[in-house]
């Protein structure tokens, strides 16, 4: 009997080791698994971001996914096999340059957006200054003729009053008050 107790408790044993084993191969598995799929959106990223004109809106987004990913991933790093966890490390120093430099472009994007508003709203302001001046051209053409019918209409004034007040002088006692000019004020 104790030669079957002790086969049994070594039986036990290498099963309890395989199932740890098979565990631990397994849960590998699905690290390689995730990190697989994390890698594929990553090349994609980057990919993505050598284009012309990228969305930087959706890469942001996507790579804060991926960044997340990563770090799940290497919270689990004392299980993980040598292979797997320095892939994983590599992919985590990929990703954070990819980081930085989305976020340079969506700087140089913004600065560059601002320029455009500010040079549009220069150019606007230019426009609006060089109708202004044509405004202010109109307005002082019309202020000239609307000066020179005051003028002439005060010159005119000027000489009928001169002819008035010259019959006056002359004739000052035969003057009648039909005679006389009458003014409109």
């Amino acid at each position: 009997m104790k030669k079957h107790t002790i086969v049994r408790t070594a039986t036990g044993i290498v099963a309890v080791l395989l199932a740890i084993g098979a565990a631990f191969f397994a849960f590998n598995a699905s690290i390689a698994n995730s990190f697989n799929d994390t890698a594929t959106t990553l090349s994609k990223n980057l990919t993505a971001l050598t284009k012309k004109n990228p969305d930087l809106d959706a890469l942001t987004v996507s790579q804060q996914q991926v960044s997340a990913q990563l770090s799940d991933l290497t919270g689990t790093s004392p299980l993980q096999l040598p292979q797997v966890r320095q892939s994983v490390e590599n992919a985590v120093t990929v990703s954070e340059q990819l980081d930085k430099r989305i976020a340079e472009l969506k700087a140089q994007e913004t600065a560059q957006s601002q320029d455009a508003a500010l040079s549009q709203q220069d150019s606007s302001d230019s426009n609006d200054s060089d109708s202004s001046s044509n405004d202010e051209d109109e307005q002082s053409a019309e202020q000239r003729k609307q000066q020179e019918k005051l003028d002439a209409l005060l010159k005119q004034n000027s000489t009928s009053e001169e002819d008035s007040d010259g019959s006056s002088d002359d004739d000052s006692s035969t003057t009648s008050p039909d005679s006389s000019t009458t003014k409109p004020w």
